[in-house]
């Protein structure tokens, strides 16, 4: 999900069947809906926005795994919630590096390539099962 049209073109061009054109709060019901009421196996929030956060684990199954693949300048702004213990979830932490915009001797992957790669492991379901249990 997302507000931008490119990122739902590239998540479109690379599997994503349901992209959503809306916020995190905006698209918790169709979420719910989609996923028969049970809600996601997984939930990756690549925005590193504080506000995010809480509101993205309100998308997961019980017993959940949300993967933080983004960071906050202000981390102390990340806050956890009782939810994430009484539903089990589990979060991940996850970073591109230093990796730039455009690819380096030192840093041979752009932030672009590996937003490609990423997304193509998670249309393979690469290290995860992905469907809705």
């Amino acid at each position: 999900m997302s507000r931008a049209a490119s990122a739902l073109a590239l998540a479109r061009e690379h599997g994503a069947t349901h992209p959503i054109n809306r916020d995190v709060v905006e698209a918790r019901a169709e979420v719910i809906a989609l996923t028969d009421d049970k809600g996601c196996d997984i939930v990756f929030d690549a925005t590193g926005a504080p506000a995010v956060f809480p509101n993205a684990h309100k998308l997961l199954r019980q017993l959940g795994k949300m993967v933080l693949a983004g960071d906050s300048g202000y981390p102390t702004q990340q806050h956890l919630t009782g939810e994430l213990v009484t539903r089990g979830i589990t979060v991940f932490g996850a970073h591109d590096g230093n990796a730039g915009f455009v690819a380096t001797p030192h840093m041979p992957w752009s932030n672009l390539e590996m937003g490609v790669l990423f997304l193509e492991y998670v249309r393979r379901g690469d290290g995860y099962e992905l469907s809705v249990r």
